[in-house]
C-alpha cells in the first residue's frame, strides 16, 4: 500500500539515524513528501519517518493553524514538569495507553531549508513531539505505557489511582534496574556519559576547546 503505516511488529528496533541535509537532500525531500501524504490520507496529527519505513530522524506535525511543520534531527534541550497523558498510536490501532510525559520541552531542530530553530512547546504539542521522538528512538507506547483496558473508565477513581500507582512503581523499579546495569556495564556507562555531554553542548552549558595540533618531534 502506498500510504501504509508500519505496525509495531514491522517497525525497526534500532535508533533512527540523523540525516545529512547536504548529502541526502533528495532523500530528505522524498521522506517529507511521503510523510505528509500519508498523514493526509490517514487523517493523522503527526507521523515519523520510521513509521513509514525510513531510518531517518524526521517527523511532521499538523498544528491545524498552518501548513504541516517538519522537524529534522530534533533534540530536546530542556524539559520541565511531569504529567500523565493518554495516547494512541497509528502503529498500534484500537489501543490506548497512559504514559508519563514532560509538560514543557525546549527542542532544537532543523527545517527543510537547513535553518536551525529552537522552540518551547507545552500542552498537546509537547506530548505529540515526545511521542514522535520516541519513534525516532525505536520506543513505542506498548514498551513503556500502561494499556487502558476497556473497563478502566468505568472503575472508581480509587481503583484507577491504584492501577496507575502500581504502574508508576513498576516504572521506578525498571529505572532502578537500568541504572544498576549502567553502573556495571562500561559500554552503557560511556553511552550515558556521552549523551549527557551532548545535551550540555546543545544547551551551551559547556564549550568545545579548539583542537590542538600534534606536537612536532
Amino acid at each position: 500500500m502506498e500510504y501504509k503505516i508500519l505496525t509495531i511488529e514491522e517497525l525497526s528496533n534500532t535508533r533512527a539515524q540523523e540525516i545529512d541535509q547536504d548529502l541526502e537532500y533528495k532523500l530528505m525531500k522524498e521522506i517529507i513528501a511521503k510523510i505528509k501524504k500519508t498523514m493526509r490520507k490517514n487523517n493523522l496529527t503527526s507521523l515519523s519517518a520510521p513509521a513509514i519505513g525510513y531510518d531517518k530522524r524526521i517527523f511532521c506535525i499538523d498544528f491545524s493553524d498552518s501548513e504541516i511543520k517538519t522537524f529534522i534531527n530534533p533534540m530536546i534541550l530542556q524539559q520541565d514538569g511531569i504529567e500523565l497523558t493518554r495516547e494512541v498510536c497509528s502503529s498500534i490501532p484500537n489501543k490506548e495507553y497512559i504514559r508519563p510525559r514532560n509538560k514543557v520541552i525546549d527542542i532544537i531542530y532543523q527545517r527543510p531549508d537547513g535553518t536551525i530553530k529552537q522552540n518551547q512547546f507545552s500542552g498537546m504539542a509537547s506530548t505529540v513531539i515526545q511521542h514522535e521522538l520516541d519513534h525516532l528512538d525505536a520506543i513505542t507506547l506498548d514498551m513503556i505505557g500502561l494499556e487502558v483496558e476497556k473497563d478502566f473508565d468505568k472503575a472508581s477513581k480509587k481503583d484507577q489511582f491504584a492501577i496507575i500507582d502500581m504502574y508508576l512503581k513498576s516504572l521506578q523499579n525498571q529505572n532502578e534496574e537500568l541504572n544498576k546495569d549502567i553502573e556495571t556495564d562500561n559500554v552503557l556507562k560511556v553511552v550515558q556519559d556521552d549523551a549527557k555531554m551532548a545535551e550540555l553542548l546543545a544547551q551551551g552549558k559547556i564549550e568545545i576547546e579548539p583542537l590542538k595540533g600534534e606536537k612536532e618531534n
